[in-house]
């Protein structure tokens, strides 16, 4: 009889340890969108990426590649070659994106000659969004392009653009001449800070 009782116990006991072992892999039910997550239809990913700079390198040619903008005209990443310092951002839409982009935006606000600024927005993004987020980041004269369909997902993993936000400066030859290094979370403005010191120092 014990034996039987002592049995019981032993599987009730593992049943247990499996059962939090599963909850402890899941992750948070209702993760708020936001830092290093990606939103997906009805869930959120928490992103595993390494904090470290990957992607492109500087000194490597950048990876040309043809997205549409809200109206859904195609548009390639070299059609803005040849206009100065090019700038080619991705984000998500979270906090951190929507401080990095307002932090360079006004940065830039009062330039003669600005940097050419091109958002990709993630393949989750809605683009009917995308002129309130332009709005409140001021962030309107920027070109914003989107990573959806069959492409889109590709090319964000070839520019490493997520856990976002990222940003590259490319040359007027299209090569990388800076990449904002990892983590940013919660050091969104520092870093676009040092995105607009890198665009107004004399060697880019």
């Amino acid at each position: 009889m014990n034996g039987g009782i002592g049995m019981r116990q032993q599987r009730v006991w593992v049943a247990a340890a499996f059962g939090l072992a599963a909850l402890a892999g899941a992750g948070p039910l209702f993760a708020r969108p936001g830092r290093h997550q990606t939103t997906q239809p009805g869930r959120v990913v928490v992103s595993t990426a390494p904090a470290v700079t990957n992607g492109l390198k500087v000194g490597s040619d950048a990876i040309d590649f043809e997205l549409n903008d809200m109206r859904g005209k195609p548009h390639k990443l070299s059609d803005f070659k040849g206009s100065g310092q090019l700038v080619l951002s991705f984000f998500c839409g979270c906090e951190d994106c929507r401080n990095f982009a307002s932090t360079l935006a006004k940065s830039f606000k009062s330039a003669e000659k600005p940097p050419t600024f091109v958002a990709v927005m993630m393949p989750h993004w809605e683009p009917s969004a995308t002129p309130s987020f332009a709005r409140s980041t001021g962030t309107e004269k920027w070109n914003f392009l989107f990573a959806r369909g069959k492409t889109g997902p590709g090319i964000v993993d070839q520019y490493k653009g997520s856990p976002c936000p990222r940003a590259y400066i490319l040359n007027p030859d299209f090569e990388v001449a800076y990449v904002t290094p990892r983590p940013i979370a919660g050091r969104a403005r520092v870093t676009a800070t040092e995105v607009a010191k890198q665009l107004t120092s004399p060697t880019q």
